[in-house]
Formats: C-alpha cells, structure tokens, sequence
C-alpha cells in the first residue's frame, strides 16, 4: 500500500488542474462517497486486503494510449489520465501478483469487492454518459 501511495501522489492535484484547466465544475456526488464510505468499512472491519479489489477495479480500466491521444488532441493535456493510461497495466500485474497469493476464503472477498466496486463505477459511468459530459 505504501509503495502504491507514494505512486499516487499529488494525481488529486493533477486531476483538479485538468479539471480547472476545462471548466468543469466539481460537485459533491454522493455514489463516489458510497464507494469511499464501503471500502472504509471494509479496511477497519473487514480486512485490510480487501482494498486491493478496489484498487484493482480502478487500475484495470486503463484507456489506450491511441485513445487518450484522440482525447488530448480535443481537450488538450490531460496528465492524469495520460499518466494512469501509461502505468495502470503494471499496477494491474503487480495487483494480480498480490492478490494470487492471498488465501483462498480472502481472495474470494477481494474479487467480490473488485466485482462491486466495477459495478458502482460502471453504474456512476452511465450516468455521465447520459448527461453528455
């Protein structure tokens, strides 16, 4: 988790200049704090494994990099999507690795976590698509 964070760092602040940078107003929804909310449960009574179905779910959707050019050529530089189509796929390796080795009762929980939080993302998705954002 740690070597994860250290990855991570400061992409809030990358993904708030992208979003400044094209106008986008960001509002509080309440689907993404559901999603946080869970996998807070999850860690303090659960088990704190179970963050890496999360994890995974996020880090496994990772756009082409002929894609997010199409995006870029539109929009401008987006650098934190640009950054995450680049890494993700060695994040999912390295996830699929740690997750592989788990005990299979805890394994089975971090693939179901991973299942729902896919589900909720694609449920949030659709609803951005239908708005036209």
């Amino acid at each position: 988790y740690l070597k994860h964070l250290l990855e991570e760092q400061d992409h809030a602040k990358w993904l708030e200049a992208d979003l400044d940078r094209l106008g986008v107003e960001r509002v509080f929804d309440y689907r993404a704090a559901m999603l946080a909310g869970t996998q807070y449960y999850l860690i303090y009574h659960r088990d704190p494994a179970l963050l890496l179905g999360y994890m995974r779910a996020l880090e496994s959707w990772p756009k082409p990099l002929d894609v997010i050019a199409k995006i870029e050529a539109k929009y401008g530089q987006l650098r934190c999507l640009h950054y995450h189509a680049e890494h993700d796929p060695a994040h999912t390796d390295e996830l699929d690795k740690i997750i592989a080795a788990l005990p299979d009762a805890l394994r089975a929980e971090v693939e179901e976590n991973e299942a729902q939080v896919r589900s909720m993302v694609l449920c949030i998705a659709q609803t951005f698509d239908q708005e036209e954002l």
